[in-house]
């Protein structure tokens, strides 16, 4: 009996065992499945948080673009005689040109702040000359508003810090364009101080006597797109903006280790104070130097390359103004060609170019066995406003950088800069290419697995038949087209294979399907031949990856037919 008590125990502990692991089991099951959603929800995030990258690049090139022509002829036609009707009107374009421009940047700061990927740089900064020139700055438009506008400095604030000046003074120019912007009668100032018991901590006011801002609204106003009431837009002649200069201030001084906070009384003023680490350092050894003399003004040889027309007719116009000579190339080949027919004195070359791009350009120019060639001053022209393309550029041997887009004085300043440091500069060492960089896949699989989860393997199977058929029906025409060199019909086929190709994730083929579209019109012959057969070469890599694409997807299939 007591034997049969035992086994009975034994078998029970059994069973208790066996269902404690069954749920185990279970509970393991939905950890990995938890797990697996997990991964490939952050897989998501990772991927749209590139595409937004891409996108916004992309966008600042390609308004940044047109926006160098209105700027530049803008400019071209101020000088010309005009009526006063036309005057106005040209300074209006001008003006509209401006704010779109500083919206642009707003724009491209902001993403860069949120996506936490804003690069700061901390150098000697002379914080009373960098508060000075925002003060200069500002004068005339207070002035023109019928308003004071004033700088305190206190004598522990007039130091030299290490810190980021391009974004202290973006942060201090937001809150006191913002002031001047709300400010109808009385004055707007700026007060820097230290903090209280806290030497190393730099406090700077920006007071204005303005409309004020009530309660309400002080608990938004550092958010995205927040302005004042509708009231007070009305009551403001300039308008209410779109919200991001205060947004751009707060994170900012975020991301430099501060803290902003605002005092406001509606019908009274505001008070925002920013208080920052910003501890003294010694000044650097050329501060105490008189500055360089101005380069003379003899006219320079410049050889200005750039794949648009419009860019080259802009920049050549800019120079001849200023007398100097011009000889322009449409490309990176045609560039070189000119190098070894003549002698220049520097260069403006776009980063941005089809085929050899000014990266590619430049490492060949320093690489050159041409010592006159090698040493050739260049500066960087480019569409894109990211400092790693800053970066780029001046790791290939570029000397300076020209962002559009660039106005007449722009253009003068960096002749001036360049030719001011050529006697120092000596010669330029080549800067080597680096090892060659694997070529771009042709399918992006993480977009490709997105579509993949939404349609299914066999629809995705019959998508992909389709655009292996249409590929190879338009391979065939656009070689053909070439053959005639019709370029119309070039660029709607370019536009057809970008279309089809992009919606499965074949991005390295969309994006040269895009620029033969956009540039087929202006290229050279050879340029044109080397485009297409560039895209052609794509076109063979997607449809051997659609083949391995489609064996993968075979098998997928099967196993759901197989399942279902």
């Amino acid at each position: 009996m007591l034997a049969l008590s035992v086994i009975g125990a034994a078998g029970f502990s059994a069973i208790v065992m066996a269902i404690m692991l069954v749920r185990e089991k279970r509970r393991t099951r939905g950890l990995e499945a938890e797990t697996a959603a997990l991964r490939r929800r952050a897989e998501e995030l990772e991927a749209a948080s590139h595409a937004r990258s891409r996108f916004l690049a992309m966008m600042s090139h390609e308004i940044r673009t047109p926006l160098t022509g209105i700027v530049g002829f803008g400019e071209a036609l101020a000088d010309e005689p005009l009526t006063p009707a036309g005057r106005r009107a040209v300074e209006s374009i001008r003006r509209a040109s401006r704010s779109l421009q500083g919206l642009l940047g707003d724009i491209l700061d902001f993403s860069r702040i949120d996506a936490d990927a804003l690069p700061m740089q901390r150098v000697p900064t002379d914080l009373d000359a960098l508060l000075n020139e925002v003060r200069d700055e500002f004068v005339p438009q207070a002035r023109q508003r019928g308003l004071a506008f004033g700088l305190t400095v206190t004598d522990g604030a007039r130091r030299w810090t290490e810190t980021d000046p391009l974004r202290l003074r973006q942060i201090v120019v937001n809150l006191v364009s913002n002031a001047i912007r709300y400010t109808e009668t009385g004055m707007v100032r700026i007060a820097a101080s230290t903090a209280p018991d806290e030497h190393d901590r730099i406090v700077i006011r920006v007071i204005d006597t303005g409309l004020g801002i009530a309660p309400d609204d002080r608990r938004r106003i550092f958010d995205v797109f927040a302005q004042a009431t509708e009231r007070d837009v009305v009551q403001n002649a300039d308008g209410g903006g779109v919200g991001l200069g205060l947004a751009i201030a707060d994170g900012l001084v975020r991301a430099m280790g501060g803290t902003i906070a605002l005092d406001s009384a509606l019908g009274e003023g505001s008070t925002f104070t920013v208080t920052l680490p910003l501890p003294a350092c010694a000044a650097p050894p050329a501060a105490s130097k008189a500055a360089d003399p101005p380069p003379s003004g003899e006219p320079a040889s410049v050889l200005l390359v750039d794949d648009i027309e419009m860019n080259r007719d802009l920049f050549a116009g800019m120079l001849a103004r200023a007398g100097h000579r011009v000889v322009a190339a449409p490309d990176g080949e045609t560039a070189l060609r000119r190098l070894a027919e003549d002698r220049f004195d520097l260069a403006f070359i776009d980063i941005q170019m089809p085929f050899m791009d000014g990266i590619e350009l430049t490492r060949r120019i320093r690489a050159s066995g041409d010592p006159a060639v090698a040493r050739l001053p260049i500066v960087a022209l480019s569409a894109a406003a990211y400092g790693e393309d800053r970066a780029r550029a001046e790791a290939a041997g570029m000397n300076d950088y020209v962002t559009k887009p660039a106005t007449r004085d722009d253009i003068a300043a960096a002749v001036a800069r360049v030719r001011a440091g050529r006697a120092q500069a000596g010669p330029i060492a080549a800067v080597p290419a680096p090892a060659e960089a694997p070529a771009p896949s042709a399918l992006d699989r993480a977009e490709f697995e997105l579509q993949r989860e939404t349609f299914g393997d066999e629809r995705l199977l019959r998508f992909l038949g389709m655009l292996e058929a249409e590929l190879g029906r338009r391979d065939a025409a656009i070689d053909e087209a070439a053959g005639r060199d019709d370029r119309a019909e070039i660029g709607q086929h370019a536009h057809a294979i970008a279309s089809a190709s992009g919606n499965l994730g074949f991005r390295h083929l969309m994006g040269l399907g895009r620029t033969l579209e956009h540039e087929v019109a202006g290229l050279s012959p050879e340029a044109l031949a080397a485009s297409v057969d560039e895209l052609r070469r794509a076109i063979a890599d997607a449809v051997a990856e659609i083949a391995d694409v489609r064996a993968e997807l075979d098998a997928g299939a099967s196993e759901q037919r197989a399942a279902g």
